[in-house]
């Protein structure tokens, strides 16, 4: 497990990410004034639904709540077919895009700080002393 010292860019920006998401998600699918306010949200259950196939997150109806209904519209699936009976906004959708891009970033960044670990035990000559402590 890396510590998120190792890569603190890479961590910082999926907690941006992910901040970002909950908002979009706590405003446009619980009518919620802000994240931090759940109190205030309109929804008492969840109306979320989780497509695990198409990786998205979504509603089964626009709510009943919301005062911009044009905002919300048939999100697309894995091929790019509209999904008619589900509704997300331009806004969760694009923090659900950033959250993704964040998670790979921060993926690559490990990886790249696992590699640069290894290149240094194996360039240095520790890695014998290391194999052999085992």
């Amino acid at each position: 497990r890396i510590k998120p010292e190792a890569s603190p860019e890479a961590y910082d920006d999926v907690a941006v990410a992910a901040t970002a998401l909950i908002e979009a998600i706590a405003v446009d699918f619980w009518g919620a004034s802000a994240a931090n306010s759940l109190d205030s949200a309109k929804e008492s259950k969840t109306p979320i639904v989780q497509d695990v196939f198409n990786n998205l997150i979504h509603l089964k109806t626009i709510p009943e709540w919301a005062n911009d209904r044009d905002m919300y519209y048939h999100p697309p699936d894995r091929n790019g077919k509209r999904l008619r009976n589900r509704y997300t906004t331009r806004r969760v959708e694009e923090a659900i895009g950033s959250y993704v891009e964040a998670c790979d970033h921060a993926t690559n960044s490990v990886g790249a700080v696992l590699r640069e670990l290894s290149e240094t035990l194996c360039d240095t000559g520790q890695l014998p002393a290391i194999t052999q402590a085992a």
